[in-house]
């Protein structure tokens, strides 16, 4: 750390490990299942899917309502958590438009 820097305390360091952990899981189901949707219709294998096409919507909503809540509970008078905003930026480039063009209407 920069001289004058105060390490987080260890509560916050492990609840951003967990939080990254979770936007790591959810992630990789979001890709799992573009690229499963994709795959089957490119190939036309179509009818073994539960449902068809990519449905984004519970994804967004899951990103959305959890920074909402950890917007509501860090509270409007304290400045934001580099880290919790960092594990968000980075998730969101793994998630982006180039990679996944399905999920692109959700930004």
């Amino acid at each position: 750390p920069k001289q004058g820097d105060q390490a987080p305390p260890n509560s916050i360091v492990a609840e951003v490990a967990l939080l990254t952990k979770v936007v790591a899981v959810v992630s990789r189901v979001l890709m799992e299942d573009h690229d499963m949707q994709l795959t089957a219709q490119v190939s036309g294998n179509t009818a073994s899917l539960p449902w068809q096409g990519f449905n984004q919507q519970p994804y967004f909503r899951f990103f959305s309502n959890l920074l909402i809540a950890l917007n509501q509970v860090q509270g409007e008078d304290q400045t934001p958590n580099n880290e919790i905003l960092t594990v968000f930026s980075n998730t969101f480039h793994h998630l982006s438009p180039l990679r996944l063009p399905g999920f692109a209407f959700s930004w």
